[in-house]
């Protein structure tokens, strides 16, 4: 019986049968012999059965040498089966079993722990974070985010990491010498006055905060209410807005609240306080602090972290959420001492003129079979997403003044405040609340449909009862468009300056994709129709950008260069095209849902692939010394430096934004010499 061997450092292990070469450029990379093996081998009978790109032969992922009797691993401690879409190579199974990483493991248990016992004290979290198969995790989580690519105040990227920084970085955290980075911070201009602030980290610094996300989310994320919806798994902003149109039935007021200025208002102390409640580990707490008061420099000036925490942090998000959890916790305790009756007492008009027989006039003048205001009969609903939320209640207005300034009681002894501005009360159907880009209202009496029905065996004719009505804003949108400069003033498509240099195809593609982006966020809509006038305009600010790059006159000359659709192409191949789409009313909310576990088990795969790619050979020179990670920013197509420059050129046909190189060709590549 042969064992497997798995490549999971920069040397082959000792086996007795096939080894995994660790040279992703290597044709025979997927079935060679060890050094001093003289066991004569026949080509292809025992072949690589785990590899995602095993077809290229770069293929780096989960290598695994196929064997019908045994499967085992290095420093794994639990075993997932997945299936292949063909047949793994040398083997008569159709799946593969790839065992998790020790670390991840680890994290997988404390999301159960804490799943099935959502109060749990939870200890010893900075031995699970500074494990490096978790901080290899989180490196593969961020590794391919562009922004990344841009230094903090240190000047250093991603680029240049390797297996032994990640092991040096896992003895600072055990150690509690790590230190973060004081933030770069930028001011970024609202659409409508002001600024918000930006904070840029160090991208190293990242990596231990992606680090304490992946813990802290495991912890706090099965404890969080239903009702937040921002910055979570499987939540968003079509699950937020799905919830309202579910719940707020019949609500006579919105209450619309913003709380000023939330990532910049943290109070530290009774953060650190939230996560000390579920989390005691005194190391722990310590790098939460240091992370919290690193500071930031603007203006080439260090100043102190107070209080808040810099939009821009990865942590910032999930710090938000904690910290208005408390939010939600008196939110939920407010709704249950202010909900009350069982149900709506019956309008005696209703009741008086529909037993004289008068339903006609009923429907006429638009009578509710309810009281619109019953004093024995009130509701209390509520969404929050991040720092916006929105209160829907079932009681006089005086109520909804009550509860915005219980609010902001609240709030105040937490260190925040509502906003003035953007903290509204609302009819709910006499006018319009405004909530993540949406119109919502309660439809008027005047727009219900008639159903038939009967009752006690006579045929009676009434009002059907609706779901709140959301609405795309077609105005607001409209506005967005010519703040963009794809439309004049009153809405008329204009040239898409700053579109015109590119090539036709990518304007095409590009001013489809606006389009792509409005209707797929508003396919809920129950006005899905009047998103024409936003495909309109798109589509003809298409046009125009392309009649002004090539000197056309008409819009006419644009159609009939490319057709109705605007279709480019390019020997027989179409490139972009923007065609006319279906504007039916759906009603669909984008949304997925992913079992936390079965997110753990995609992110082992990754750490491991990312292992795997750490632990290769320099790409260049072949050398197993020194390997560190290659990072550029994004990826080129067809430029006149791929074509001349074989290493950028592989790596864009790799579709690869990093590469292991060892130290001496990395200085090379940074100095221009890539051959």
């Amino acid at each position: 019986m042969a064992e497997n061997i798995y490549v999971v450092c920069s040397w082959f292990k000792q086996s007795e049968g096939w080894v995994v070469s660790n040279n992703l450029n290597a044709w025979e990379h997927l079935s060679c012999l060890m050094v001093g093996q003289v066991k004569s081998l026949s080509a292809g009978k025992e072949r690589n059965s785990g590899s995602p790109d095993g077809r290229n032969v770069w293929g780096d992922g989960a290598p695994v040498v196929a064997s019908k009797k045994t499967r085992t691993r290095i420093n794994y401690t639990s075993t997932r089966s997945y299936s292949t879409s063909s047949r793994a190579k040398g083997s008569s199974n159709n799946s593969v079993e790839v065992s998790m990483l020790a670390g991840i493991a680890k994290l997988e248990q404390l999301i159960q722990d804490n799943i099935d016992n959502p109060k749990l004290i939870n200890k010893s979290i900075l031995n699970i974070i500074s494990d490096v198969d978790i901080l290899i995790a989180a490196y593969s989580r961020i590794k391919s985010n562009s922004g990344n690519m841009t230094p903090g105040v240190d000047k250093e990227t991603l680029d240049g990491v390797s297996r032994r920084y990640f092991e040096k970085l896992s003895r600072e955290l055990r150690s509690g010498s790590f230190a973060f980075r004081p933030a770069r911070r930028l001011e970024i201009p609202k659409p409508k006055g002001g600024t918000r602030s930006l904070g840029i980290a160090s991208p190293r610094d990242k990596i231990v905060q992606a680090a304490m996300m992946l813990a802290l989310e495991a912890i706090f994320e099965p404890s969080f209410s239903v009702h937040s919806h921002g910055f979570r798994p499987n939540r968003g902003c079509h699950t937020a807005l799905g919830e309202i149109k579910r719940t707020f039935t019949s609500v006579n007021w919105f209450v619309e609240g913003n709380i000023s200025k939330c990532f910049d208002s943290f109070d530290h102390k009774l953060l650190v306080h939230a996560v000390e409640a579920r989390i005691n580990d005194q190391g722990f707490s310590d790098l939460l602090w240091k992370s919290l008061k690193a500071g930031y420099m603007f203006q080439h000036q260090y100043f102190d972290s107070e209080i808040g925490t810099p939009q821009g942090s990865v942590l910032s998000p999930l710090l938000c959420n904690i910290y208005l959890d408390q939010f939600d916790l008196w939110l939920e305790d407010y709704k249950n001492s202010y909900n009350l009756g069982t149900r709506r007492r019956i309008n005696p008009l209703w009741r008086r003129m529909t037993r004289n027989g008068n339903l006609a006039e009923v429907h006429k003048l638009h009578i509710s079979s309810r009281m619109a205001e019953d004093s024995n009969y009130k509701r209390l609903f509520w969404v929050r997403y991040a720092d916006d939320f929105i209160i829907g209640i079932i009681g006089p207005k005086s109520d909804c003044l009550k509860v915005r300034g219980d609010l902001t009681n609240f709030l105040s002894k937490i260190g925040m405040k509502l906003s003035v501005e953007k903290t509204k009360i609302t009819h709910a159907r006499d006018e319009m609340a405004h909530f993540l880009g949406t119109d919502i209202r309660i439809t008027p009496l005047n727009l219900r449909p008639l159903v038939k029905a009967e009752r006690n065996g006579s045929p009676l004719t009434m009002r059907a009862g609706t779901r709140p009505q959301l609405l795309a804003p077609i105005s607001k949108l409209v506005k967005r468009l010519e703040d963009r400069g794809l439309a004049r003033n009153g809405g008329n498509p204009t040239r898409f300056r700053r579109m015109i240099p590119f090539e036709n195809h990518r304007i095409v593609n590009h001013m489809f994709s606006i389009w792509r982006g409005f209707k797929n966020y508003y396919s809920f809509v129950a006005n899905t129709g009047a998103l024409g006038r936003i495909h309109y305009i798109i589509k003809y600010s298409c046009v125009l950008t392309l009649a002004a790059k090539l000197r056309l006159k008409t819009k006419a000359q644009v159609f009939n260069k490319f057709g109705r659709d605007i279709v480019i192409s390019k020997d027989g191949k179409t490139l972009a095209s923007f065609p006319e789409v279906s504007l039916a009313n759906t009603g669909k909310f984008n949304t997925s849902f992913s079992d936390p576990m079965r997110r753990f088990e995609k992110l082992s795969r990754a750490t491991f692939r990312s292992m795997v790619v750490l632990d290769s050979t320099c790409q260049l020179c072949g050398s197993i010394k020194n390997v560190e990670m290659h990072h550029v920013r994004a990826l080129r197509k067809s430029t006149h430096r791929i074509k001349h420059d074989y290493f950028t050129a592989m790596m864009s046909r790799m579709n690869r934004k990093q590469m292991p190189v060892c130290r001496e060709c990395h200085i090379k590549i940074h100095g221009g010499n890539k051959k």
